[in-house]
């Protein structure tokens, strides 16, 4: 009788972490590794999380290749580096490969071309004088994910560009 009393808790354990699951999920696109700690911090055993997370796999509604793509078109949307991108997919336990296939997708153009277009955008905006307004442009291309490589090379073409008095 104990056998089976256990295996009808050991059922409705997870069941019920796979309804948690569920409930997770269905607030925002989540990877893996997100549901399975947020299971874990809910006190849930590994192997009814395992059991859950592979459940949810099977039926399309856990992927971490179409997380990297939402997050890599959020970031081309918003003119974020790469770098910036594949952090903000590392910090959701999206692996390295897995976001640069997305981000190849979502980057059709070269990150220099996507780094200009946001710089001219930006050097519009900023106050001061001109040095001022290169160091601000350093500073914020630096937060948005570019390498400083990057960003001197757009200074150097915003300022080759000076001739025609639109940039220093």
């Amino acid at each position: 009788m104990t056998g089976i009393a256990s295996g009808k808790s050991r059922e409705a354990k997870e069941k019920r972490a796979l309804e948690r699951a569920l409930y997770y999920i269905s607030i925002k696109e989540r990877s893996r590794r997100e549901v399975s700690r947020w299971l874990l911090d809910k006190g849930y055993d590994k192997e009814d999380i395992e059991n859950a997370l592979n459940h949810l796999i099977r039926m399309g509604m856990l992927d971490d290749a179409r997380l990297a793509e939402m997050i890599a078109e959020r970031a081309s949307q918003k003119a974020w580096g790469r770098s910036r991108a594949l952090a903000e997919m590392a910090s959701r336990g999206i692996d390295r490969e897995t976001g640069e296939t997305a981000l190849d997708r979502a980057y059709p153009d070269d990150e220099l071309s996507i780094a200009l277009k946001a710089a001219l955008l930006r050097w519009e905006k900023l106050p001061g004088d001109d040095l001022s307004r290169e160091r601000k442009l350093v500073s914020w291309m630096a937060r948005m994910g570019y390498s400083p490589s990057t960003a001197f090379r757009i200074l150097d073409i915003l300022r080759k560009e000076g001739g025609e008095g639109r940039f220093p």
